[in-house]
């Protein structure tokens, strides 16, 4: 063999390792790129689903809360069951009104709330 033909040899062996390498990285970069997005994806959801039954139990807490006061307010305050679910209607009635009002800023305070916890994650 010639002094050419070991260069072009080992210049291949050069170019076939460089090749490899190149390709494991891409490969890991890849795999590392799949676990962030399993991370970030598995976070929110838990975020999610741990607000949904947050949620869901405030709700429950409100409504008998409410079926309590109302009530309390019928039997207890003004004797008429018309007028004890009837202030808890018109106080729910307020509340959504207040919400219609104030809606935008609500709507910002949440998205700035949920894309802080969002970077911290």
């Amino acid at each position: 063999m010639s002094k050419n033909d070991d260069l072009k040899t080992i210049g291949q062996t050069f170019l076939s390792a460089g090749k490899d390498l190149v390709q494991n990285r891409l490969k890991t970069q890849l795999e590392e790129y799949k676990l962030q997005g399993v991370e970030k994806g598995s976070k929110i959801a838990a975020i999610t689903i741990v607000s949904i039954i947050q949620i869901m139990a405030i709700g429950i807490f409100w409504f008998f809360l409410c079926f309590a006061i109302g009530h309390h307010l019928s039997f207890k305050v003004w004797g008429n069951s018309l007028y004890g679910f009837g202030a808890v209607a018109i106080f729910h009635f307020i509340i959504v009104l207040l919400l219609l009002v104030l809606g935008r800023p609500i709507k910002w305070i949440i998205e700035a709330i949920m894309l802080k916890k969002l970077e911290k994650k």
